[in-house]
């Protein structure tokens, strides 16, 4: 039985080749019980990240460990079938058959008990785990996609979900699981289930940097734009790490960000970077700064357990054209891509606007379906403008993906994505974003999804200039830090960023805004003081984890105003820089 498997990202083509492989065929089973649900070991909390994409290009046409060990798995609790493994390699194709790690698990959806048996394991494989743990069973075998019925599910996707899939098989009549090498090897917490196993190592702490030389900002910097690239992804070997690695609890790691992804190798005051954190063990944040300085005591992103979350970041550029990583809690994997830079010289200028709502697609039959790319005009954005800073937000996502944005017909649809959608959570990130003609951008949703776009200012020919800082802490309710109490709802506080270190010159502010120990799910907007409240949002939040946000935001007299929409909680600012 041939396989045809068509990735949604990174595209992959399987051909269709057979070859002789272990099987045993027998007639269905006639009971009408309930399927059962697989023998597994007890495991400690320790468990494998999602399983990244890694090509099937490979030819060595030998039945591996892994796909062996879950073929018996099957038959041992289902009963005989006929399974296929590896393939005789077919010129001008790709397959993880080719490479012995892929398996073809013969299951005819009209076919009750079969059916039957394939989800109840397919449940099994994706089941959240005693210890919290989405997707048990399906990382800890290393599986690296599944496709039955029409639908593939990939470890690799930003938040894995079932998702429509289009190849020319239907994959009714089996199930195909392909594996990464762990998985293929047993490298995994499933064939090694001690609570110690160290599935994956954690990152080696880099030697220090020396401290870096002075820079002279001058009167400011400008904006450069980049084709936003991936600088760091501790998942993947070579891809800023030596070797597939997670980066441990107090941990650092360096990351170079001149000389790569469209950044000079020199003359760069600060930089843009989209910084992501992948399902870590336990609760965390991961912190930005200057490589070759002590770490300044700043959060940058808050990352629940078993969560991917993204906060925009820019950063003074440190020691041999380095930043640091710092991460406060459970081991986690970490990516960083590149949007854009600020030089010693040159760039666009940064106007700073009201707060203005440009896209709500809410009760108005304009929701995004999935894989669709619009293109939305920005009104009120001026005919020069190059660039634009919004807040994107998703809300009700019908599963778990990924947002990109990207300037108006340039047709992107992946590499990096803006902001990464969870089910039952409004999430928002902050994006740098290049206009194209008329002054469009192009959404892209991996799957249907309400969205939110408010613009807080753009980039052009007039305006200001942005100086960089080493992170600085503000205000922070909880300590009176700042002059700021807890927040109730709908009672806004003034933050008086000049006593907070900002000049008096400074017309708007960078920061990253955390809020924690909230009461309700609810929203945070920032605005000029004494300004009327604009109908937008910097914040959405959540009660059972702490979240942040980059925020830019215009200054009324040096001051800002903060507001939390419903409930109580606190709110923690860190200033990274400001335009003046």
């Amino acid at each position: 039985m041939g396989s045809t498997v068509l990735l949604r990202r990174p595209l992959a083509l399987i051909v269709a080749a057979i070859a002789v492989v272990t099987m045993v065929d027998v007639a269905a089973p006639s009971t009408a019980a309930a399927a059962p649900v697989p023998a597994a070991p007890a495991f400690g909390s320790i468990i494998d990240p999602y399983s990244e994409y890694e090509s099937e290009s490979t030819c060595d046409p030998v039945d591996k460990a892994g796909p062996r060990a879950v073929r018996d798995l099957l038959i041992d609790t289902y009963g005989p079938a006929t399974v296929y493994i590896s393939r005789t390699c077919v010129s001008g194709g790709s397959s993880g058959h080719y490479a012995g790690r892929a398996m073809d698990w013969m299951r005819d959806i009209n076919d009750a008990t079969q059916r039957d048996q394939v989800e109840t394991f397919l449940d099994w494989l994706l089941a959240t785990d005693q210890y919290g743990n989405r997707h048990a069973m399906m990382r800890r075998m290393g599986i690296m996609y599944v496709i039955w019925n029409r639908q593939i599910w990939e470890a690799y996707d930003s938040t894995p979900s079932w998702q429509p899939y289009y190849g020319s098989s239907p994959h009714t009549d089996h199930v195909h699981i392909s594996f990464g090498w762990d998985g293929a090897y047993k490298r995994t917490t499933y064939w090694n289930p001690a609570a110690t196993f160290p599935a994956v190592p954690v990152c080696a702490t880099p030697p220090t940097q020396p401290a870096p030389p002075a820079v002279n900002y001058g009167s400011g910097l400008g904006y450069v734009r980049v084709t936003p690239s991936r600088l760091l992804d501790t998942r993947s070997a070579g891809s800023g790490v030596a070797v597939r690695c997670r980066l441990g609890g107090g941990g650092r790691l360096d990351v170079k960000v001149t000389g790569v992804g469209g950044v000079p190798a020199s003359g760069v005051g600060a930089v843009v970077l989209n910084l992501t954190g992948v399902s870590p063990d336990a609760g965390t944040w991961l912190g930005a700064y200057p490589a070759g300085t002590a770490w300044p005591g700043n959060s940058s992103v808050s990352i629940a357990r078993q969560a991917i979350t993204s906060t925009m970041v820019v950063v003074p550029v440190g020691s041999n054209g380095m930043i640091s990583l710092r991460n406060g809690g459970g081991r986690t994997d970490a990516l960083v891509d590149i949007v854009g830079y600020h030089p010693l010289s040159g760039g666009s200028l940064y106007a700073a606007a009201t707060p203005i709502r440009m896209l709500d697609t809410r009760g108005t039959g304009d929701r995004f379906t999935a894989r669709e790319t619009r293109t939305v005009a920005l009104r009120s954005v001026p005919p020069n403008a190059t660039g634009v800073i919004l807040n994107l937000a998703s809300i009700a996502p019908a599963a778990g993906g990924y947002v990109t944005v990207s300037a108006g017909g340039s047709g992107s649809t992946g590499g990096t994505s803006a902001l990464n959608m969870t089910v039952g959570r409004v999430v928002s990130n902050r994006a740098y974003v290049a206009l194209g003609p008329g002054g469009t951008i192009d959404i892209h949703t991996s799957t249907a999804t309400d969205v939110l776009v408010d613009a807080v200012g753009w980039f052009g020919p007039t305006g200001t200039r942005y100086m960089p800082v080493t992170p600085t802490r503000s205000f922070d309710s909880r300590n009176d830090i700042g002059g700021l109490v807890r927040f109730s709802g709908g009672s806004a506080q003034e933050l008086d960023l000049v006593a907070a270190g900002v000049p008096a010159g400074a017309t708007s502010v960078v920061m990253t805004v955390t809020a924690t120990t909230m009461s309700t799910p609810t929203y945070v907007t920032v605005w000029p003081h004494a300004q009327p409240q604009p109908p937008t949002s910097d914040l959405n939040v959540i009660t059972t984890a702490d979240t942040s946000n980059l925020v830019v935001a215009a200054l009324g007299a040096g001051s800002l105003d903060v507001l939390i929409g419903h409930g109580r909680g606190h709110l923690v600012g860190d200033v990274v820089g400001y335009f003046r």
